[in-house]
């Protein structure tokens, strides 16, 4: 935003008559024999100097008026996306069936049709990682509608889409990784926090190589949690630096109290040394 300005900067020049109030009248000048046995008047003089010094900012605040003073006139332009998008779901039965051309029965083997629940989840998740700076809300039907998530700047929305591609993969290697990172990225932004940025680096690992998820997962330097040295390990692990693999597991195992979970990093570490 720009300095003040004016309308009609011409009547500016009227701000030149604030000055005769200042300047020196000839009556004021004269003197007679008898003033000087007249008392001093202290009050007089202020109440003529208040007389002036009202002359000259009625007279510039004319002026400044008749030019029209403020401040220019400043466009505002907004720039940017966003909506509210209501997702509609369908919970009837007939999601869970497979969708098939009109008289078509489906396959029941392992080149069967996708259910059109899967079908749904895959769109739905397509269109959150899509669209990073909307709001959705989640509303489902079946006999009677009903609302499941309200309109918020919430992550838990993403997190959802996240594991709708994870579910819908049949294996971690034809898991749309790409499309996690981006996900990861949006959750990134709503929720800052080192745990996301741990998980996000398993996401870069899948599509960037080991060296770069090890990259992120040593920056985001969480030492009290065992996830963090159990992805750490599998990453050393991957790039074969087996002694600072087996030190990672090791940490992980003596931070995690879940048994399933000791038993696994057990059954990792003793894999190292085989």
């Amino acid at each position: 935003m720009s300095g003040v300005g004016f309308v009609q900067p011409w009547w500016l020049l009227l701000s030149l008559l604030a000055l005769l109030p200042l300047l020196r009248r000839r009556q004021d000048e004269q003197v007679f024999g008898w003033t000087a046995l007249l008392p001093p008047d202290p009050a007089g003089r202020r109440r003529q100097r208040l007389e002036k010094a009202l002359a000259v900012a009625g007279l510039l605040a004319l002026a400044l008026g008749l030019a029209g003073i403020g401040l220019p006139q400043t466009v505002a332009t907004r720039q940017g996306s966003g909506a509210e998008i209501l997702v509609l779901l369908d919970r009837s039965a007939s999601m869970d069936a497979a969708l098939v051309a009109r008289g078509e029965m489906p396959r029941s083997d392992k080149y069967a049709e996708p259910k059109k629940r899967k079908i749904a989840r895959s769109a739905l998740a397509k269109l959150a990682a899509g669209r990073p700076h909307d709001v959705f809300a989640l509303m489902m039907f079946s006999i009677n509608q009903f609302q499941v998530l309200p309109f918020n700047s919430q992550p838990e929305m993403v997190q959802a889409a996240i594991q709708a591609v994870h579910s819908e993969a049949p294996s971690a290697a034809a898991t749309d990784w790409p499309q996690i990172v981006r996900l990861y990225d949006h959750l990134l932004e709503l929720d800052p926090s080192p745990v996301v940025a741990l998980h996000r680096a398993v996401a870069v690992a899948e599509v960037d190589g080991p060296e770069a998820g090890l990259r992120l997962v040593d920056a985001a330097d969480l030492p009290m949690y065992h996830l963090f040295h159990a992805i750490r390990a599998d990453l050393l692990r991957r790039l074969d630096r087996t002694a600072e693999a087996a030190a990672a597991y090791e940490a992980a195992i003596a931070l995690t109290e879940n048994a399933a979970e000791k038993t696994f990093l057990r059954g990792r570490l003793g894999a190292l040394n085989r």
